[in-house]
């Protein structure tokens, strides 16, 4: 049986504790099946996951994570680690303090456990390209400039299958050393893995996403992706056509409809917006 395992990697704590806490809450209605694992790398959490049995908290300062370096790679190695050698998971799914859920657990189960492969939004980046240059310098070899492009994927919303797993694990001790000197390496640690093996990226990875943002629009303390500060259902069903979560959210980010009683109904009869324009019109 499929046992899935959530793994947070957090500075401290959830951005929106509250709407996943009442998502594990009605997860552990119907399914006892699944393990929560919360890696915090700079302050313990001050607002935890309470009333539920399956969630783990563990301080990683020691490994130091900061978003793009290796130390990051490190810390989602051994997460990766707990969750399926610890409490034999079969997927995984990787989040940041800024996601959250915009579908129900079971909805969101029923569409993982039928998804036999890894998810990664990835794709292939020219040998032209200044990313492609940038790595191709740090890791001082030619490798990657004889396959003509390396691939880039996004760190946050993953899914992660055994199989995946047993590759990464299995090279770490290599492949961790030789690409500590890449510059956001989060976003391309498992691409290069697979092709420094030789091996065809498509008998591991499907190519989708189950996270949405919007790199498109600069927000929030002048970053991206975009930051939203409001989230109404009009926004969330139509987006959660196509996506079971979303990121980013901050702490003080309103919430105008309750996500887990939406229905299908809800989601399928869903008006086309602007996803670019939709909430920063509405501020």
């Amino acid at each position: 049986m499929n046992k899935i395992g959530y793994l947070f990697i957090c500075a401290s704590e959830l951005n929106q504790n509250k709407i996943w806490e009442n998502y594990f809450k009605c997860l552990s209605l119907t399914c006892t099946n699944y393990q929560i694992i919360f890696l915090f790398y700079k302050t313990p959490p001050k607002t935890i996951i309470s009333g539920i049995k399956n969630i783990r908290y563990i301080n990683v300062l020691s490994l130091k994570p900061g978003w793009g370096n290796i130390n990051y790679i490190k810390c989602m190695l051994y997460g990766l680690e707990v969750i399926f050698k610890e409490y034999l998971c079969t997927k995984a799914l990787i989040f940041s303090e800024s996601c959250i859920p915009i579908h129900n657990p079971n909805y969101i189960h029923t569409i993982i456990n039928n998804t036999p492969k890894s998810l990664l939004h990835i794709f292939k980046i020219d040998k032209n390209d200044n990313c492609f240059k940038r790595i191709e310098s740090a890791l001082n070899k030619t490798f990657f400039e004889n396959k003509g492009y390396i691939y880039k994927y996004y760190a946050q919303g993953l899914c992660i299958n055994k199989d995946l797993y047993d590759l990464l694990n299995k090279t770490k001790n290599k492949y961790i050393n030789e690409f500590k000197l890449v510059k956001n390496i989060d976003e391309h640690y498992i691409g290069c893995v697979i092709q420094s093996e030789d091996l065809d990226i498509n008998d591991f990875i499907e190519y989708k996403t189950m996270m949405y943002f919007n790199w498109n629009v600069i927000g929030f303390n002048n970053r991206a992706p975009y930051t939203y500060l409001t989230l109404d259902k009009e926004l969330i069903t139509f987006i959660g056509r196509d996506f079971l979560f979303l990121r980013k959210v901050h702490k003080s980010t309103i919430i105008k409809c309750d996500i887990l009683a939406l229905t299908d109904h809800d989601y399928n009869n869903s008006k086309q917006i602007d996803l670019l324009v939709h909430n920063i019109k509405k501020k």
